[in-house]
């Protein structure tokens, strides 16, 4: 390991002049997913520089990214982009790493195609660079192979097999995995001191389950109650007298008569300030239809916010998942999880920022209100670059959806909000009853999950977005 490190590090030979960095414009379009893949997690992490090879021809391509100083102060946007300098370098295969021992790693995202590469390098490269990206491609008749070696590789740079895929298109098996420093599966660290807040409505088949599967994600919890009429606020105040991880608040919207979301988030950020001078560290608004996951199965919210807290992020974007139920299925008293597993990802614009989990500081201006709570502002921000999940069960069976829908929803709406097209996720059953979904086309939720849809749920990449 000596020699191998030493071998890494030497000082390189004296670049050639040729190969001087080129002003190029930020890449667009014509991008394959795993290209986009990167991109997203240069723009995420704020990388210094996007270092690609590839084998075919053999060819390095270095881009130097330099970030202008509003992309990195005040609140700046999650995907802001760098003014990009690049370079491209004819390689031996079986040399290109030596070419790296000039560039920064520590603040690099490299990907690799193709197989082949030296696995000490490799190794190097994922105990170095934040990200590591691996992508191999090959004929279907050849893909078999093409998995067992690629699995391997993954295994012997110690990238688990959620972070791994395999997929077929247009006649190609396609091998993609993430590894590096902020990627990896962190050892379980000490669990950030989290608090999530959470208003209910007319809750009752899963407030229970809500409330007890954030305690297990090391989480405290305070509810904001906006008026229940059915048994949401008793089941509320039986937890609430059985532990002082939840504080209820049933009185301050108890005569609430209408929908009102800028109320509902005054009153959040108020006890997000209180909770911060009590010492909790981590703050995430949620509703009670979501269950969250870390990126890493396994490791819980309040273990994954300390994590990326370590390496200098402070706020988390979510990808939406919204389970649905089968046409005509009737709902049972079993958990709600195990009886919907068939889903689709959130396509509605607002589906793909939702930064909603943050390290709060009552000393800095937090704001929710400008998207309606969908995303946490605050001087500072930097939002890690892999999503965590929200797991959106909003509609559970014909009975509760036309419940919701048609007495708890729709009457409730302020009309002048209505009017200016806000309130619109179920609008589509103004005309159609919600006896539900065919489910047989649709994904099923298992434990491949997590590798058979890597890119979509890590950064949204490959999802059609609607309008």
């Amino acid at each position: 390991m000596r020699d191998l490190l030493r071998r890494w590090f030497s000082s390189p030979a004296a670049p050639d002049e040729r190969d001087a960095p080129q002003a190029v414009p930020f890449p667009e379009s014509g991008l394959a997913l795993p290209q986009q893949f990167a991109w997203h997690l240069v723009c995420r992490s704020r990388a210094a520089r996007l270092i690609e090879w590839h084998p075919n021809p053999p060819a390095l391509s270095i881009w130097n990214c330099d970030w202008p100083a509003e992309a990195n102060a005040g609140c700046p946007a999650p995907d802001a982009r760098p003014a990009l300098a690049h370079r491209r370098l004819a390689c031996n295969p079986n040399q290109w790493t030596s070419v790296l021992r000039a560039e920064p790693l520590d603040s690099a995202v490299v990907r690799v195609s193709g197989l082949g590469s030296p696995i000490g390098d490799l190794q190097i490269l994922a105990r170095t660079a934040p990200y590591l990206l691996l992508h191999a491609e090959s004929a279907e008749c050849d893909g078999e192979r093409l998995k067992q070696e690629f699995d391997t590789l993954c295994l012997r740079l110690g990238i688990e097999p959620s972070f791994s895929s395999h997929s077929i298109m247009d006649g190609q098996t396609a091998c993609c995995a993430l590894g590096g420093r902020e990627a990896a599966v962190p050892a379980p660290p000490k669990p950030a001191k989290a608090l999530a807040l959470m208003t209910t409505y007319n809750e009752e088949d899963v407030i229970e389950q809500a409330v007890a599967d954030l305690f297990r994600q090391g989480l405290d919890v305070f509810v904001l109650d906006d008026g229940s009429t059915d048994r949401t606020l008793e089941k509320l105040e039986a937890i609430a007298r059985g532990t002082p991880r939840m504080i209820l608040d049933k009185d301050s919207r108890k005569e609430a008569r209408i929908y009102d979301r800028f109320t509902l988030l005054n009153i959040l950020l108020d006890r997000a300030n209180r909770a911060a001078a009590n010492g909790y560290e981590w703050i995430m608004h949620l509703d009670a239809d979501e269950l969250r996951r870390s990126p890493w199965p396994g490791i819980t919210l309040a273990e994954a916010f300390a994590h990326v807290e370590s390496f200098g992020y402070n706020a988390v974007d979510f990808t939406v998942i919204d389970f649905r139920y089968a046409k005509g299925q009737h709902m049972t008293s079993a958990p709600y999880a195990e009886q919907m597993r068939h889903f689709e990802f959130g396509l509605r614009p607002g589906h793909f920022l939702q930064i909603k989990a943050w390290r709060h500081s009552s000393r800095i201006r937090t704001d929710l209100f400008a998207s309606r709570g969908h995303e946490v502002v605050f001087e500072g921000r930097r939002v890690f670059p892999l999503k965590f999940l929200l797991k959106h069960y909003p509609l559970r069976g014909p009975e509760h959806a036309r419940k919701k829908i048609y007495q708890d929803r729709f009457p409730r709406y302020n009309p002048a909000e209505v009017a200016n097209g806000v309130h619109v996720q179920y609008n589509v059953f103004r005309d159609r009853d919600p006896d539900g979904w065919e489910v047989d086309r649709l994904p099923l939720w298992d434990d491949k999950f997590h590798s058979r849809f890597l890119l979509e749920r890590l950064s949204g990449i490959g999802l059609n977005r609607s309008r």
